[in-house]
């Protein structure tokens, strides 16, 4: 029996073409590899499992790959290709975040690359290094030696000082477009030979908050389903009626009717902040025909024909009061104990104004 290998790890990018959603950042470090312009310490930002660490690990490949001026991509045929692991460091600030860790760093510093021209240390998670780690670390991100070249990767940001970032090329990766999301999934499932419906691509987009991985694995998960039915149960598939009916019984401020219809939702998703997320996204889409009625902000044209009729029986003042009041609930969310009730009671405020 062969080693299962999960969508995730099988689909990880190899080249610059590979990165989905990241077309100015690959761009421009396939310049500054071609022209010879290399930034020799590089900060990539952004939310989780959207290419920051596979974008790291291609450039590091790249910057010592012989044919890679002719293409603008590594070969991963050339001896720099296929020996490239020898170059490239790969730390977790998350368990390496002392200032020894980073004096060893540095000790390692004037050692010249065995291969290719660059040796490469990517710091992943750089926002849980130390004060004095950090500090350690300055003078050297600074100035570093011709033959070496810092990658930080971090989910915040906001987590690593200002002395660091102010010696850092910055480069911010967006969360990845659902229509992004549908297309490359749809043409994985096409390779895995998964029978899957649409609806199922565009809850999955829905569900992963703009990241590639995460979608990934509900795709790997859905695949162990054999039917329609598992399907449902797996990923806990709502009828997006539902939540239409929803929004109808709380734009006629029928409250009896909009917590019982509420109260299906929450039965069929044990996560029930996703149901917030979810009712907050329709009544967004909303605000967006009350303002602009030709606006194309659904994947259903049925779903906005439901908002069009919506909209008639409230004024922007509603939809905005409704927006203010979900936002407030899905921000106090944690801090509620009785999560259930936090979310009816959001719902009467909104029936209520």
């Amino acid at each position: 029996m062969e080693n299962y290998s999960s969508l995730a790890v099988k689909y990880r990018p190899s080249n610059f073409k590979d990165i989905i959603g990241q077309k100015d950042i690959t761009n421009f470090l396939q310049k500054a590899i071609q022209i010879n312009k290399i930034p020799h310490t590089i900060l990539f930002y952004g939310n989780k499992g959207i290419g920051k660490t596979s974008c790291a690990r291609i450039f590091s490949k790249s910057v010592n790959c012989i044919n890679f001026t002719k293409s603008l991509e590594s070969c991963n045929i050339c001896i720099n290709c296929k020996s490239n692991n020898i170059n490239i460091k790969e730390i977790d600030a998350a368990s390496n975040n002392s200032v020894e860790n980073i004096r060893n760093i540095i000790a390692q510093l004037n050692y010249k690359p065995y291969i290719g021209n660059y040796n490469i240390y990517i710091i992943d998670e750089a926002h849980m290094l130390s004060q004095s780690a950090f500090n350690a670390l300055l003078k050297t991100i600074e100035e570093p030696p011709n033959h070496v070249i810092f990658i930080l990767i971090t989910t915040e940001k906001y987590k690593i000082i200002p002395t660091v970032l102010s010696r850092c090329q910055i480069f911010e990766f967006k969360t990845i477009s659902e229509k992004d999301i549908i297309d490359n999934l749809k043409i994985i499932a096409l390779k895995e030979n998964f029978k899957i419906k649409d609806e199922f691509f565009l809850e999955i987009a829905n569900r992963c908050d703009g990241s590639f991985r995460d979608s990934l694995f509900l795709l790997d998960k859905l695949s162990l389903s054999s039917n329609s039915s598992d399907l449902n149960n797996q990923i806990q598939i709502t009828n997006k009626h539902k939540y239409i009916f929803l929004i109808k019984n709380i734009c006629n401020k029928d409250i009896t009717k909009s917590l019982h219809t509420l109260n299906e939702l929450l039965y069929k998703n044990t996560e029930y902040r996703y149901v917030i997320y979810m009712l907050t996204t329709h009544i967004r889409n909303m605000l967006i025909l009350f303002n602009n009625k030709n606006e194309d902000i659904c994947d259903f044209e049925e779903i906005k024909f439901h908002y069009l009729k919506l909209i008639k029986l409230i004024n922007i003042n509603f939809i905005i009061n409704a927006i203010k009041i979900m936002h407030e609930c899905d921000i106090n969310y944690y801090r509620s104990y009785n999560k259930k009730l936090h979310i009816e009671i959001s719902i009467i405020k909104i029936c209520a104004f």
